[in-house]
């Protein structure tokens, strides 16, 4: 019902920006609501700018995978179907075998860069044209954490489309959202209302983005683990 009453006090307020200015009366007072909200708005969106010269990216997405003991031969089944064709994989897997059991086992093993397409990278890389477009290459180790617990680490290198859309959301100017604590009768909205920050509004969309680059991350690599890409 929030969401709602928050979507009919913004058109209620479009709708006022687009009459003529009124002096008087309620469409006059919610006027005054809408200007005051890019008022407010354009002096975040300034105090918000980031310093001459400085700069902000996202180059990075770190996705680590914990598993127990009893889990060993799960991931062991998932690292030999995707990499099938990898000898150095493979011969990490007989390595991994050999030692689950053993009661000392601590390593770490930078395992194989996952790449789209075939080029001049590190030794040991893999080609996965299923890669999420913005991704560059991916970094795929393993750390023995302790004799019963170790973790698969993913380090997902971004190009610089993230980091553009990102600074595109943080230089646009957000009205602080206004919701009416009652629409009706519409002689008094303007008597009682909230007036949230473009700042909040900011972050929001920001964070939607890279809570959706990280669910692609998530999707992709749920699908590989269940071995439904091309080889």
């Amino acid at each position: 019902m929030d969401n709602l009453k928050l979507k009919i006090s913004t058109k209620i307020l479009d709708f006022v920006e687009g009459l003529p200015r009124f002096r008087k009366g309620t469409i006059s007072s919610l006027q005054d609501i809408r200007e005051r909200q890019k008022k407010w708005a354009s002096e975040e969106f300034t105090k918000r700018n980031a310093a001459k010269d400085s700069s902000v990216a996202l180059n990075q997405v770190t996705l680590i995978l914990t598993f127990e003991h009893e889990e060993f031969s799960s991931v062991i089944r998932g690292l030999k179907l995707y990499f099938s064709k990898n000898e150095n994989i493979q011969k990490f897997i007989t390595s991994l075998k050999e030692s689950v059991d053993n009661l000392h086992a601590s390593s770490w093993h930078n395992l194989v860069y996952i790449a789209r397409e075939q080029g001049v990278y590190l030794p040991h890389v893999a080609v996965d044209e299923s890669l999420p477009l913005y991704v560059k290459n991916v970094l795929l180790s393993f750390h023995r954490i302790l004799p019963s617990v170790a973790c698969i680490i993913f380090e997902f290198q971004l190009d610089d489309s993230i980091s553009e859309e990102l600074c595109k959301l943080q230089d646009k100017v957000y009205l602080g959202p206004v919701e009416f604590k009652k629409l009706w009768p519409l002689n008094r909205l303007h008597h009682g209302y909230s007036m949230g920050t473009g700042n909040a509004c900011a972050i929001r969309a920001i964070n939607d983005k890279k809570d959706f680059i990280r669910a692609e991350i998530e999707a992709w690599i749920k699908k590989a683990s269940t071995g439904n890409l091309k080889k």
